[in-house]
């Protein structure tokens, strides 16, 4: 069986974090982005959720971790303010987002600006499976992007046009098919938006259902 290790491995510093960090409260994750084809340090719980969130969310092309400061119109007066994620849409949107634990109750409170947003706890109370889910699907791209998926997209491909759906199961079931690669090419075909399945109610298993999107491209 193959083993999956980069041939090339990337890197982030770890003394840098640490050291902006200094003394706050927070975890520092190192997240490996499917969709940005990137390495960085997730400065907190709640943006590192926020993070691989995105990945799933489809009607999102990409996201900068690290904007820096934004200058906004707050009451008629323009004001700079730490943003801590710029999030781009397929439809050509952006929006830039300040992660909080609670809603600011004075600060930013003047900014009208539609593209602004501050993100909070509550907005992922209801989504600890779609998270999960996501967590382990972006892994599994990881792990999987040095090595070729032609046999398993063929696979994906023919079983969807002859059956309109399949088990995960099913897939693994089929002689020649390696399970960590079939699993790395549903996980992308799902970021893509190329396959449907619920993520958000069920944890991602051999049962889990694939059906092929409306919105396909293949």
């Amino acid at each position: 069986m193959k083993e999956f290790i980069p041939s090339k491995r990337r890197h982030v510093s770890v003394a840098p974090a640490l050291k902006e960090r200094g003394g706050k409260n927070e975890n520092l994750w190192f997240f490996e982005s499917p969709k940005n084809d990137i390495r960085f340090v997730a400065k907190g719980d709640l943006d590192f959720v926020s993070f691989v969130l995105l990945e799933g969310d489809t009607s999102v092309s990409s996201y900068n971790p690290y904007p820096g400061p934004m200058t906004f119109e707050s009451s008629g007066t323009p004001q700079k303010i730490e943003v801590d994620a710029s999030v781009h849409f397929r439809d050509g949107r952006t929006e830039f987002w300040q992660f909080r634990r609670e809603e600011p109750k004075t600060r930013n409170q003047g900014i009208t600006n539609s593209q602004f947003r501050v993100i909070t706890d509550k907005e992922f109370r209801s989504k600890e499976i779609l998270f999960d889910n996501w967590s382990v699907l972006c892994a599994a791209i990881t792990r999987a992007r040095n090595y070729p998926v032609i046999r398993e997209a063929q696979v994906l491909h023919s079983e969807l046009k002859e059956r309109q759906q399949v088990t995960y199961g099913a897939l693994l079931d089929i002689q020649g098919v390696e399970p960590a690669l079939m699993l790395s090419i549903v996980a992308k075909s799902l970021q893509l938006g190329d396959l449907q399945t619920d993520l958000a109610n069920t944890l991602f298993n051999s049962s889990s259902v694939l059906r092929r999107s409306s919105t396909c491209r293949g």
